[in-house]
């Protein structure tokens, strides 16, 4: 995570949060919303962000490539403010796929990255044991050649 916040314990502590848990407290959730509302700024078009102080730590090859990143900041913040009863139903789908896939393991071991599907994370099993099988072979995550 790019912030452009002092890190301090509780900054730390948010950025945690954002990484290893399924659910964030509102804080954690508020902070990354500000970081991904702030990066979309950012992104307007490629020049923009090579002249942005961001350019130092992400560079993009190009502008599809910004494009894409500027999609998954926005589907976070659009994400970040679902009804309660969206809320609720993303929770239980969340929960039952953790409880799932601890009863059934689809041949991935349980500390498999599977964890940023979300509510996905059942369904990731399979593929995502491709990919890690695949990078372990050739040392990159792409299947295409």
């Amino acid at each position: 995570m790019i912030t452009d916040v002092e890190l301090s314990n509780e900054a730390l502590s948010k950025i945690w949060n954002s990484f290893f848990h399924f659910f964030l407290d509102e804080k954690s959730h508020s902070f990354l919303i500000a970081q991904c509302q702030t990066l979309i700024e950012a992104s307007g078009f490629i020049a923009a962000w090579n002249g942005s102080k961001y350019a130092k730590l992400i560079r993009m090859c190009n502008e599809n490539t910004l494009l894409d990143l500027c999609r998954n900041w926005n589907l976070y913040v659009q994400a970040g403010q679902p009804p309660s009863a969206r809320k609720k139903r993303l929770r239980e789908m969340v929960l039952s796929s953790i409880g799932t896939t601890r009863a059934v393991k689809h041949g991935v071991s349980g500390n498999f990255p599977c964890r940023s599907a979300g509510p996905y994370f059942r369904q990731s099993g399979e593929p995502a044991t491709k990919v890690f099988r695949h990078y372990r072979k050739t040392g990159i995550t792409s299947l295409n050649p």
